[in-house]
């Protein structure tokens, strides 16, 4: 509907989404965001499943020690790690002990989902009695409550994203700041968002679908990652 939360929590800039497409800042920003996705291109498929392989790694040993394990906390965090690994070339999960400066140490997904449940209240539905969650949606919650997460979740885009918000400057005409905020709403909110809604529900149908399936899927993945490699297909000439 028409519902946007307030841009306070986007630096006090309106990112692309909530731009009409006759917006003068539309069309430079959509290029941005797709330049961003065809640049780093190469690295989606590898970088998936390196982060997936920690995250797997991570499962085993919860299962092996206590026969059950945390899959959506583990989930969050190795889609995480792989969406800024592949964008910003910089780990999340390093502490800033390891060189990483400034660092999120693993914390980037708490920060994140609270930055997103704060704009996502006035629509989410907790089970609450109807008068009470209608009065709660009446009452955007103030972006100062999540303010500190986001900002940390900045300060690390801006710094290690230097390169690709120079790409924006020079090749779009974008303030860095801005593309700063729109880069950071691009990886955290449309996709890191969305993979956690989309994962986990696709894993749970492929686990209930029983071993047949499971193992027909395995096949099909693994004669596609032996014919185009293990860095995915040459695009090169798409």
């Amino acid at each position: 509907g028409t519902y946007a939360p307030s841009t306070g929590f986007t630096g006090g800039y309106r990112v692309l989404p909530y731009l009409d497409t006759t917006e003068p800042k539309h069309a430079p920003l959509k290029n941005f965001c797709f330049y961003v996705l065809q640049s780093n291109g190469p690295k989606w498929v590898p970088g998936f499943g390196s982060a997936f392989g920690e995250a797997a790694a991570q499962w085993e040993a919860q299962l092996a020690k206590d026969g059950s394990a945390k899959f959506v906390e583990v989930c969050q965090q190795f889609t995480f790690n792989f969406l800024v690994r592949a964008v910003l070339g910089a780990d999340p999960a390093a502490a800033e002990s390891a060189g990483v400066k400034p660092a999120l140490a693993g914390k980037g997904p708490s920060y994140v989902q609270a930055w997103t449940g704060a704009q996502l209240a006035p629509q989410v539905s907790l089970g609450l009695p109807w008068p009470i969650e209608e009065f709660l949606h009446l009452v955007p919650l103030p972006p100062f409550l999540v303010s500190s997460q986001y900002n940390k979740v900045y300060e690390f885009f801006a710094a290690h994203g230097k390169d690709v918000l120079e790409a924006a400057a020079q090749r779009f005409g974008l303030d860095k700041e801005e593309a700063c905020h729109n880069l950071l709403f691009y990886i955290c909110f449309n996709t890191w968002g969305g993979i956690q809604i989309l994962f986990p529900s696709i894993v749970q149908r492929i686990a209930k679908a029983g071993l047949g399936l499971q193992k027909e899927l395995a096949a099909e993945v693994r004669a596609a990652v032996e014919l185009s490699g293990p860095d995915g297909p040459d695009r090169s000439s798409d």
